[in-house]
């Protein structure tokens, strides 16, 4: 069955579908939009892990431990110069790639808090329909 038709529906007309229909609230409840949203969310956090560990492989580290080797031996201020600007093009995108990892964290705690939420509703009082 194609679903292309649901694209060229508002987001209000959707809205207003699912709500006035009985046979679509029986079948889905809270839970499962919840669920839908935690694999949702964790799908994108993996596909922006494994930009981000892409980004991180093309660095040569062991180039870079060289030059910072050679940077700990010179006595020449000129060479290390020279040495410090050719390391800062493996700092920046490390640095870049430290942040990204702290974002992708952050939103990993955020949906593991959603995962918790999905839990607490399948318990006693809480469990919504």
């Amino acid at each position: 069955m194609e679903y292309d038709f649901l694209d060229k529906c508002t987001k209000q007309e959707l809205i207003h579908f699912i709500k006035n229909s009985s046979f679509l609230r029986q079948l889905f409840s809270y839970r499962h939009f919840l669920s839908f949203r935690k694999y949702k969310t964790d799908e994108e956090l993996d596909n922006i892990r494994s930009k981000s560990i892409e980004l991180i492989d093309v660095l040569d580290f062991a180039e870079r431990d060289k030059l910072e080797e050679k940077f700990n031996k010179s006595e020449d201020i000129y060479e290390k110069l020279c040495i410090a600007s050719q390391l800062k093009l493996y700092e920046i995108p490390f640095q870049t790639w430290i942040e990204e990892s702290q974002a992708i964290i952050e939103e990993q705690t955020k949906l593991n808090k959603l995962y918790d939420q999905m839990k607490e509703n399948r318990k006693g009082d809480n469990y919504v329909e």
